[in-house]
């Protein structure tokens, strides 16, 4: 009989739950009413021009030209889901879900492995079986087109590479996967110091070692990121991963904004937006979205301040109060609303007092801790919603796994101590 801690147990639970998911919620959701955009919105725009023929191009389904609104891999995987389809149809959002929900199961594979290289097998163990039945992330995996599922796959496998402390070549494939991530999504590069830094541990004292071995890492991720990034700097004048910085900089710091982003200012919503980008072009787009956004901050810093904090909540522990789901507006309660925002707040809350207080094999201490804080950076000076939280959540449960059972494990110490009296006898003999 397999084993509970079983790989090919774990992916099959995964894949049982999410699949029940999708039948009991009716997931995914029927089409939307103009589902050349709200499909997938940047991203299926951008795959819908790929089988044009017209390459990265068209974020906003309004024949823009060249982008890099979006990194690269995501869109090549739509496209090949529409291929087969034939175009948005129900059975390209069955292939879609089917494809989320396959991607979702696997990540328990670098999960397990990452747990035992970090010196916590056990808690590898428990948060594998944790993100099987995870009750946010399951789903997500059914209901959304997004490339978060794959995100989290990819950079828990980055993570994974890095853990392993490899040596020569290995670490060029090391930083080759975090390269794979940051095409994916590149707010992944947050993580490349850290992970550099993980992956070079072990090395003694010897400053060149060390160095030779960040390097190497370094060079992996170049591989992969670099190619794409001098396609940008060609084609839209840019070295850049990725060009929407600026404008996510504007639509999450402006004068109405609530630490989620203010649509209205967004390219996608706002004529006048539209129009200056069409005007300036794609990377001009984005700097004069910059110099928007930094003149506001510059002149509001207090404001800048409040926003940043209630992105930093909205991050860890979500975006709607449980006050709000059970009386809002004379509706039932919204009990799967409920649910979500109990799991993200106790995974947050748990996942980052976990890192906080990591231990583990050496070096280890650089990729949890290192890691979970560095890559909500981003999305704590733009705009925070649940899903930006997804790619990290199986470091989070990782690490809350880890307190958990640290916790756990010292209250047992703690009785058998007190069960004991100075002479050995039982409390029975006191």
């Amino acid at each position: 009989m397999p084993s509970p801690r079983s790989p090919l147990v774990l992916v099959g639970v995964a894949l049982t739950f999410r699949a029940a998911l999708g039948v009991l919620f009716h997931l995914p959701a029927p089409l939307p009413e103009d589902p050349e955009w709200a499909w997938a919105f940047e991203q299926g725009a951008v795959a819908q021009a790929l089988l044009r023929g017209e390459g990265f191009a068209d974020p906003f389904a309004a024949a823009t030209g060249p982008t890099a609104w979006t990194g690269p891999i995501y869109p090549l995987v739509l496209a090949a889901v529409l291929g087969l389809a034939g175009g948005i149809n129900e059975t390209a959002q069955l292939l879609l879900a089917g494809l989320q929900v396959l991607l979702s199961a696997l990540v328990v594979l670098p999960l397990l492995t990452l747990g035992r290289r970090v010196g916590r097998p056990g808690a590898g163990a428990v948060a594998a079986w944790l993100w099987a039945l995870h009750p946010v992330a399951a789903p997500a995996a059914v209901a959304q087109t997004w490339d978060a599922t794959l995100a989290a796959l990819l950079l828990t496998t980055a993570l994974a590479a890095a853990a392993a402390r490899p040596a020569g070549r290995a670490l060029v494939g090391a930083g080759a996967w975090l390269g794979l991530a940051a095409l994916l999504k590149p707010v992944a590069l947050t993580a490349a110091v850290p992970l550099a830094l993980a992956a070079a541990g072990g090395r003694g004292r010897i400053p060149r070692e060390v160095l030779r071995a960040i390097g190497l890492y370094a060079l992996g991720v170049l591989l992969l990121v670099g190619p794409w990034m001098a396609r940008n700097a060609v084609v839209l004048g840019r070295f850049a991963p990725k060009m929407n910085l600026g404008l996510e900089l504007l639509v999450g710091n402006n004068d109405f904004a609530d630490g989620q982003y203010w649509a209205p200012f967004h390219t996608s919503q706002s004529p006048n937006e539209l129009s200056l980008y069409r005007k300036l072009g794609e990377a001009a787009y984005g700097d004069d979205c910059m110099r928007r956004a930094r003149t506001w901050i510059r002149e509001h810093p207090e404001r800048f301040r409040e926003l940043t904090a209630l992105r930093a909540r909205h991050f860890w522990i979500g975006t709607v109060r449980p006050p709000e789901l059970l009386l809002g507006s004379g509706s039932p309660p919204d009990w799967k609303g409920l649910v979500k925002w109990w799991a993200q707040a106790v995974m947050g809350v748990l996942g980052l007092v976990g890192a906080l207080l990591w231990r583990g094999a050496p070096g280890s201490r650089w990729l949890v801790t290192g890691v979970v804080l560095t890559y909500p950076l981003v999305y704590l000076v733009t705009h925070a919603t649940g899903r930006y939280r997804l790619p990290l959540e199986p470091l989070l449960t990782l690490a809350a796994a880890a307190l958990v059972l640290g916790v756990a494990q010292r209250l047992v110490a703690g009785r058998e101590a007190l069960g004991q009296s100075p002479s050995g006898a039982g409390p029975a003999d006191a």
